[in-house]
C-alpha cells in the first residue's frame, strides 16, 4: 500500500530532526532528507486527508505545498512543504502589529482563504499560531488538521473542533460551519493583533474596528457572505 510505502520512505531516507507536535491521535514531526538535506513536515494522524488531497494539487503564494496525501481508511499520512520563519503568535510575544502590518497579513490570509472556499475547504482553525510569516516575509496559512469540506447537505458538524475564542459559535454544534466560520476567526485575529485581546475584552479603534464587528456577529447571516468582503 502506498501508505505503508510512504512510511517506510520517511524511515530511511529521511532523518527526524524534531517532533513538532505529539498526542494520542497524531504526530507532526520535522524531517530532513539524508541526501539533498531538504526539510519536509510529516503529519501522521487519526481521519481522513480529504483537504490535503485537494491542496496537494494547487500551488499559491499564501499555502504551503502538499507533496503528498494518503490514508489507510483509519489514519492519514501527509508530507508538505517546510516553512522556516516565525507564527504571528511568536510575533505577539513581543507586541502587538501596526494598522499597515495586520493590512499585509488580512490581505494574505484572504488570498489563501480565496482558494480554500473556492474549493468547498473551511480551515476551522484561524488563529495566530497557524499564520506563518516565512524569512521572506511572505504570508502562509498553515495546518490543515480540523479542516472539512462543506456540504450544504448537513445542518450541522459532526466533531465539536476549533480553538476556544477564535471558534465561532456554529463550530460548538448549533449549525454546519461554513466559510462564513472563518471569517468570524479572521475578525477576532485582526483584534488580537491590533489589541492583544478578544474583542469582548478590549476592541480596537479606528478603521478596523466596524470590521471586527461585522466578522464576529453571532449569527453568521449578519456578517460579511464572502471572505473578500473584508477588503472592501
Amino acid at each position: 500500500m502506498l501508505y505503508g510505502w510512504l512510511k517506510e520512505v520517511i524511515e530511511t531516507e529521511y532523518n527526524i530532526e524534531k517532533v513538532l507536535s505529539r498526542k494520542l491521535d497524531y504526530s507532526i514531526v520535522l524531517a530532513k532528507n539524508k541526501s539533498s538535506g531538504k526539510y519536509v513536515v510529516v503529519r501522521e494522524y487519526l481521519g481522513n486527508c480529504d483537504v490535503y488531497k485537494i491542496l496537494k494539487g494547487i500551488e499559491h503564494d499564501n499555502l504551503p505545498l502538499v507533496y503528498e496525501a494518503v490514508t489507510d481508511g483509519e489514519y492519514s499520512f501527509v508530507i508538505e512543504e517546510y516553512i522556516e520563519g516565525i507564527t504571528i503568535g511568536e510575533v505577539l510575544e513581543t507586541g502587538t502589529y501596526t494598522t499597515e502590518g495586520v493590512e499585509k497579513v488580512v490581505k494574505n490570509l484572504v488570498n489563501a482563504l480565496k482558494i480554500l472556499h473556492k474549493n468547498n475547504i473551511v480551515h476551522r482553525d484561524i488563529k495566530p499560531e497557524n499564520i506563518m510569516i516565512n524569512k521572506d516575509g511572505d504570508v502562509k496559512l498553515i495546518d490543515f488538521n480540523i479542516s472539512r469540506i462543506f456540504n450544504e447537505m448537513y445542518d450541522r458538524d459532526t466533531t465539536i473542533l476549533g480553538t476556544n475564542g477564535f471558534a465561532a459559535p456554529e463550530q460548538y454544534g448549533i449549525a454546519e460551519t461554513d466559510p462564513r466560520t472563518d471569517i468570524y476567526a479572521v475578525g477576532i485575529l485582526i483584534n488580537v493583533m491590533l489589541t492583544g485581546e478578544h474583542p469582548a475584552k478590549k476592541l480596537c479603534t479606528g478603521k478596523w474596528k466596524n470590521v471586527v464587528n461585522r466578522c464576529t456577529r453571532i449569527n453568521p447571516d449578519d456578517r460579511y457572505q464572502n471572505i473578500e468582503d473584508i477588503l472592501d
